[in-house]
C-alpha cells in the first residue's frame, strides 16, 4: 500500500503543487492590499484575463513569470529545497506560509550574516557568529547543536 502524499504521483503534481501554493500567496497579497485584478494585470504587463487564467490554473507558470508577478507586488521571490526526514513524502510538502513565518519570527533577515545570536528552537540551537570561514571578505562560523530530543535523528541543522 502506498501512502506516499498526492504530490509524489507525479513530478507534474508536484510542480502544479508547487505553483498553486505560488498562486495562493499572490490572491492573498492582493486581498490585503486591496489590489484588484485589472490593476495587478496591468502591473505585471498582460492581460486580466492572463492574470485570471494563472491564478486559475496556474500549471504553465514558468519560473521567470514568477519573478515578474512578484516583482509587481513589490515582492521577491525563493525556490528553496529542504529536507523534513520524510523521504517518502508521507506527509507532503509544506506550504510557503511556513517558510514566511520563520523568516518573520527571525526579524526578516536579508541574509546569514544578520544572525548574530543563538536562535533556539524545539528541534535545535543554530549559532551563527563572525568569526570563520571568508566569503566575500566577511568571516562567519556556523555551528549546531542536536537538542536531547532530536540526538539519534537524522542531520537536521538548517
Amino acid at each position: 500500500m502506498n501512502t506516499s502524499h498526492w504530490t509524489m504521483q507525479s513530478l507534474c503534481d508536484f510542480a502544479y503543487w508547487v505553483a498553486s501554493d505560488f498562486t495562493a500567496q499572490i490572491e492573498s497579497k492582493l486581498e490585503v492590499e486591496g489590489i484588484g485584478k485589472n490593476d495587478f494585470a496591468n502591473r505585471v504587463g498582460v492581460s486580466a484575463s492572463r492574470v485570471s487564467q494563472v491564478l486559475n490554473d496556474p500549471g504553465n507558470l514558468t519560473l521567470g513569470n514568477t519573478v515578474k508577478y512578484a516583482r509587481a507586488l513589490g515582492m521577491k521571490v525563493a525556490l528553496v529545497m529542504y529536507d523534513d526526514a520524510d523521504p517518502d513524502n508521507d506527509k507532503g510538502p509544506i506550504t510557503a506560509d511556513v517558510f514566511t513565518k520563520c523568516w518573520e519570527r527571525l526579524g526578516k533577515p536579508k541574509d546569514l550574516f544578520e544572525f548574530q545570536d543563538v536562535k533556539e528552537s524545539n528541534r535545535v540551537f543554530i549559532v551563527y557568529k563572525n568569526t570563520a570561514a571568508t566569503v566575500e571578505n566577511r568571516r562567519f562560523e556556523v555551528k549546531c547543536q542536536e537538542s536531547a530530543s532530536t540526538a539519534g535523528e537524522r542531520g537536521r541543522c538548517a
